[in-house]
């Protein structure tokens, strides 16, 4: 709780410079607040107030209405938190289990492998003098499209998407110089396991 609370007040004390802020720390404190649900609600104390005299000795109703409506604000916060950190916790696992590829670009071969998991390239993946190989166990893959005739995916040498599960989109160009383009991918759910659409154009 300690932690979460300096990442808190480091988000705060930055917060007009954050994008000047070295991105290591922005990471840092992003993964620590609200790391762990550290915060339990319970309203044993009001309902024992209520049992008791002492509320009804209160002479006052606007403060007895006060410390109704503390807990209530209480039990909201703590129903806010819970699903903050369920979204936060489903964001967590959508990124993990999804590689965009925004732009790389190489002399020599690049390799993209994920175990589990989608893998986009949205951009451009260039090999100048090199092979392309991507990759994914259980998961798609998917090559963007950066317009009609416009190389998405490059090599000079040979070009390998490989889909144990899932399906391949091509989209965007892919072309090499002088290599194969090979694509092999299987899928029980879908009929195609291999889908060229929009500006999708292998050039071999």
């Amino acid at each position: 709780m300690r932690q979460e609370r300096k990442s808190a007040e480091y988000f705060l004390n930055n917060r007009l410079t954050l994008s000047k802020c070295p991105a290591d720390s922005v990471n840092y404190h992003t993964g620590e607040i609200f790391a762990e649900l550290s915060i339990t609600m319970t309203q044993d104390a009001l309902e024992l107030l209520k049992m008791s005299s002492l509320f009804q000795k209160i002479g006052d109703n606007e403060t007895s209405m006060k410390i109704i409506r503390a807990y209530d604000s209480c039990e909201n916060a703590v129903s806010n938190l819970k699903n903050h950190i369920a979204t936060r916790d489903e964001m967590i696992d959508r990124s993990i289990n999804e590689s965009n590829v925004r732009r790389i670009a190489a002399k020599g071969n690049i390799d993209i492998t994920t175990k589990a998991g989608d893998i986009e390239v949205i951009k451009t993946v260039i090999s100048d003098d090199g092979n392309v190989k991507v990759t994914s166990d259980y998961g798609n893959v998917g090559i963007g499209s950066n317009g009609a005739d416009v190389r998405t995916v490059y090599a000079k040498g040979d070009i390998d998407v490989h889909v144990t599960e899932g399906v391949i989109k091509v989209q965007g160009k892919t072309e090499t110089a002088k290599g194969n383009i090979t694509m092999d991918a299987h899928n029980e759910k879908d009929v195609q396991n291999i889908v060229i659409n929009q500006d999708g154009k292998l050039v071999s």
